[in-house]
């Protein structure tokens, strides 16, 4: 008889006392840049997740329907369950947000994977902060800061920036369609040479259904399919809706009408993903392809400085134009901290965050709110530290 879980830890009362010694250190460093401590639900519903994470988030989600139907989750993280909670708590939200969260969370892991299915994590989320790029500046410094209190100084940090991708590709003039599939693409090397690649030739015959899709008006094209399901009795499975299913038919049958992307603009984007290293060897190239673009890297640049006027050193930082976190949410900056490793079998990193102005929206807010957080997790801190936390 199997007696326990793998990669959900059993702790004695030495390792918790260490584990919450970091976990104290750290949250006083949040406590003293204004951040409120706040404890969401560990059960959540699981449709926020499935809607806005993306599919690596769907395909490691613990989630079951109760009698009633209703599908919920046991929480992946705490983004969303302290985003959740900060539009439940604010009717007209409007003025800045600090707010933190300490605690369990579950993810699946894939075979062979040393990361555990149950993990310690601590979020910090800054929502309505009045200069963006000032927030970011401020977010990665405090994550720093927070293992420099678990005993971890220098840790390398590896940036990437999507808000600057995105701005290559409107002046690339590229459809919203395109960019979309794009987004998706960043971080997936085959995945994005499958869409530079492809110059409409030899393109698969996609079903007549897709091709009546595409001629629909998009809330006619739901309802059809809508309606085909129900008549049918087939339920979407893999935490797709009918949104999404729709919308992958349609963006299929398009690709028919002619290439996605032109061979200049696949060249330009190929030489922007290719960016990465120091940011002394990547500006250069990156002011040399942004000029004919007219990119304006002036928030790039700014935040670059800010993050300097907080005691990070530049040597310390990279930048990958490529580097993408597996959450669809990120709009913006995106970061990492600590030796990246193997993403599927490694530890992963010691802290990790971005920018995700479009979440809170999608969440149920009549409007956008920019917003940044971080994640960083306590046991990996904790095991990386030479001499374990500094009390």
């Amino acid at each position: 008889m199997r007696l326990a879980i793998p990669g959900v830890p059993d702790l004695s009362a030495q390792a918790r006392a260490g584990l919450e010694q970091l976990e104290s250190n750290m949250g006083s460093v949040l406590a003293h840049a204004g951040f409120q401590a706040i404890v969401p639900p560990i059960l959540e519903l699981a449709e926020p997740f499935i809607e806005t994470s993306g599919e690596d988030i769907r395909r490691r989600l613990y989630s079951f329907n109760d009698p009633a139907g209703i599908e919920y989750c046991l929480r992946p993280d705490l983004t969303i369950p302290t985003c959740r909670w900060f539009l439940r708590q604010n009717e007209h939200p409007r003025a800045e947000a600090r707010l933190s969260a300490l605690g369990p969370a579950f993810r699946h892991q894939v075979p062979g994977s040393i990361r555990p299915r149950q993990f310690q994590q601590m979020g910090a989320e800054l929502i309505n902060a009045l200069d963006p790029i000032v927030a970011d500046a401020e977010m990665l410094g405090l994550a720093v800061a927070c293992l420099e209190a678990g005993g971890i100084k220098a840790a390398p940090i590896r940036l990437g920036d999507l808000g600057l991708f995105a701005d290559l590709m409107r002046a690339l003039d590229l459809s919203a369609r395109v960019q979309a599939r794009l987004r998706r693409a960043l971080g997936m090397p085959q995945a994005m040479d499958a869409l530079l690649d492809n110059d409409g030739a030899d393109r698969p015959s996609y079903s007549s259904l897709a091709q009546t899709l595409s001629g629909l008006e998009p809330s006619r094209a739901r309802a059809l399919v809508d309606e085909i399901l129900g008549l049918s009795g087939i339920q979407p499975v893999g935490g797709r809706g009918v949104d999404e299913i729709v919308d992958r038919l349609m963006a299929k049958a398009a690709d028919q009408s002619g290439p996605i992307i032109g061979k200049t603009a696949a060249q330009i984007i190929r030489r922007y993903l290719a960016l990465a290293g120091s940011l002394d060897d990547v500006m250069p190239a990156l002011e040399t392809l942004a000029l004919p673009l007219n990119l304006d890297l002036g928030p790039f640049k700014k935040r670059l400085d800010l993050i300097s006027a907080r005691g990070i050193s530049r040597d310390q930082i990279s930048f990958a134009a490529h580097f993408s976190r597996s959450i669809d949410y990120y709009t913006g900056v995106v970061f990492e901290i600590g030796e990246p490793g193997d993403p599927a079998t490694g530890p992963g990193p010691l802290a990790a965050g971005g920018r995700y102005d479009g979440l809170l929206a999608r969440l149920g807010a009549d409007y956008d709110m920019p917003a940044i957080g971080f994640a960083l997790w306590p046991e990996r801190i904790l095991a990386a530290a030479p001499k374990g936390p500094q009390s």
